[in-house]
């Protein structure tokens, strides 16, 4: 994975859609990280994936609230490093939290794991 990340040209274009990822944004950072940018998305994807199994306990257990701040705190971590539709989705989590319209969450909780997956092949696919 390291090796796809570490191109010097980007290669982002129509195979990475601009609704997963922000590619501006990935660009930039991609620019700011200078070699440290594939290690800081690496480190970003396995945060996601944990971050990602704490959304689901707690809508396991019916718990508002801690999936309310589960799902913030994850929407925070994506629109960091320009994941934008996994953000996007973390909003629709958030919301319905916040809103306690846990019976309409798996239906949710179903597009996240599908995004985080989508979010990870854009990461690979655009550099």
């Amino acid at each position: 994975m390291e090796q796809l990340m570490r191109s010097e040209a980007p290669r982002a274009s129509a195979a990475v859609p601009d609704e997963i990822l922000d590619l501006q944004q990935v660009q930039e950072l991609r620019e700011v990280l200078e070699d440290e940018f594939s290690a800081v998305i690496e480190a970003y994807l396995r945060d996601a994936e944990r971050k990602v199994e704490r959304v689901v306990a707690a809508a396991d257990e019916h718990d508002a609230e801690a999936l309310r701040m589960a799902a913030h705190s994850l929407k925070g971590s994506c629109r960091n490093v320009g994941a934008r539709q996994l953000a996007e989705t973390c909003q629709v989590i958030e919301s319905l939290a916040y809103e306690e319209r846990l019976d309409n969450v798996p239906g949710a909780l179903l597009a996240l794991q599908h995004t985080l997956v989508a979010t990870r092949s854009a990461f690979l696919g655009c550099h």
